[in-house]
């Protein structure tokens, strides 16, 4: 599960941010996709087929369910852009937690009015990638 910071005090969100990052670390392939083999910037991830190095993992008790190539940002147009769909790319910060030296990571947010990139869905206001494998 993930949870939107205006759900819980600033301690809380931090703690869950840590524990989400590091699931990511472990969970993601360790191999650098070529060009040729990724569909977009942001995805695939988590072991898939030309799956980036590192993600984000979301999910329930059951294990990972979503995931999100991590791009670290200071400002928006350090974000990649999707060769597909109409989200905007944004530079969304942790709060005082830093991760890996990074205080922010990019973001898709998403709506009934934006088209996730191809192979992704909205799912709680961000653009996602379902974990398939």
């Amino acid at each position: 599960m993930r949870y939107a910071p205006t759900e819980f005090g600033g301690r809380a969100v931090r703690k869950f941010v840590a524990i989400v990052v590091s699931f990511a670390i472990f969970g993601c392939s360790s191999d650098e996709p070529s060009s040729e083999d990724t569909q977009s910037v942001y995805a695939p991830c988590y072991g898939e087929p030309g799956a980036c190095g590192l993600a984000t993992v979301q999910g329930g008790s059951s294990g990972p369910e979503y995931c999100l190539c991590t791009h670290y940002c200071e400002v928006a147009t350090d974000c990649p852009t999707p060769a597909t769909g109409s989200a905007v790319p944004i530079c969304k910060p942790y709060g005082d937690v830093v991760v890996n030296g990074h205080t922010a990571e990019c973001s898709l947010p998403c709506d009934s009015n934006v088209i996730c990139p191809d192979g992704m869905e909205c799912n709680g206001g961000e653009c996602w990638a379902p974990i398939t494998n």
